[in-house]
């Protein structure tokens, strides 16, 4: 089997090299194929790249100044997942962004969700992130309908899927992460496998999405907390919990044949032409204040179990 990690970095030399050196760590490095897709690189990064482990592939990118960030960040993973999976022909591929930290287990969490799941034509990836921190589920994970962030995994299986998704965000030009850009089309389908202990953090910094006070905000703190962080931890089995708690937002639904039903159709109301046609009617026939209470009280039902 061949497994890959690759890390898009740009501009942060002391953040990235916290990053390699904490996933040099993690059990069962070796095993992994290593890529860094590194923009605007210097020889004295690829040097010190070098000397934490010199197997590491380095790919230097660069863009036209009329690039935005938003073009190269998308371009730059695109580019680690044509890598990993079409010239390493890799099973599955893990893509962590130059801030995120891995826990000692982050490379085993990845390979157990992938070798488990990998056949399934519902699963499309693994994320690593939470919020919550009950220490007596250490190990356990759950499915959940949602999209990809801050240390994930996909196998092959998803990577014909996960390429049409880049090739269609990349030629549009849109000003949007690709992250925010796949969820959507994630959430009509698949389910994503969400630890309850968190296996990644973000270091604090002034980045893309993210501002270097947010670290006091609640959610950071209590990521923090969820962290596994030591060093060295035993292993234990990973355990899927069907109806395990996970709070990081109000969107992420537990996933069943019939949530996915309900996601699909709210983002048909969301979308549809003639949905709105029809909601502009209703709200014609009943009267404006009349609709504005139907969906301010009824439509507050959560239909998600």
């Amino acid at each position: 089997m061949i497994k890959s990690i690759f890390i898009v970095a740009y501009n942060r030399e002391k953040i990235f090299f916290n990053t390699l050196k904490k996933l040099k760590k993690c059990k069962n490095y070796d095993q992994f194929k290593k890529l860094v897709i590194y923009q605007d690189v210097t020889k004295t990064i690829i040097e010190k790249i070098r000397k934490i482990d010199p197997k590491i592939e380095v790919v230097k990118t660069k863009y036209p100044k009329n690039f935005t960030s938003f073009q190269k960040l998308n371009l730059n993973s695109y580019l680690g997942f044509r890598r990993c999976f079409d010239v390493y022909k890799s099973n599955y591929v893990i893509f962590i962004e130059d801030d995120i930290l891995p826990s000692y287990d982050f490379l085993e969490y990845h390979n157990h969700s992938n070798l488990l799941y990998h056949n399934n034509k519902n699963y499309f990836a693994t994320n690593s992130f939470s919020r919550e921190n009950k220490k007596n589920l250490d190990f356990s994970y759950s499915k959940f309908i949602w999209g990809i962030a801050k240390g994930w995994s996909v196998p092959k299986e998803r990577w014909k899927f996960l390429k049409k998704m880049y090739q269609e965000l990349c030629s549009s030009k849109e000003e949007i992460y690709y992250d925010c850009y796949f969820e959507p089309h994630i959430k009509k389908k698949y389910f994503v496998v969400m630890p309850y202990r968190s296996r990644s953090y973000e270091q604090p910094s002034n980045g893309l999405n993210v501002r270097f006070e947010d670290k006091d905000s609640n959610l950071w703190i209590n990521w923090k907390k969820s962290f596994l962080n030591k060093n060295k931890y035993k292993i234990k089995n990973y355990t899927f919990l069907s109806d395990m708690t996970y709070s990081w937002r109000e969107d992420c639904h537990k996933y069943s044949t019939f949530n996915i039903f309900i996601n699909n159709l709210k983002f048909f109301t969301v979308k549809s032409y003639i949905f709105i046609q029809f909601k502009n009617l209703i709200k014609y026939i009943i009267g404006y204040k009349i609709f504005i209470w139907i969906k301010k009280y009824l439509f507050k039902i959560n239909l998600y179990s």
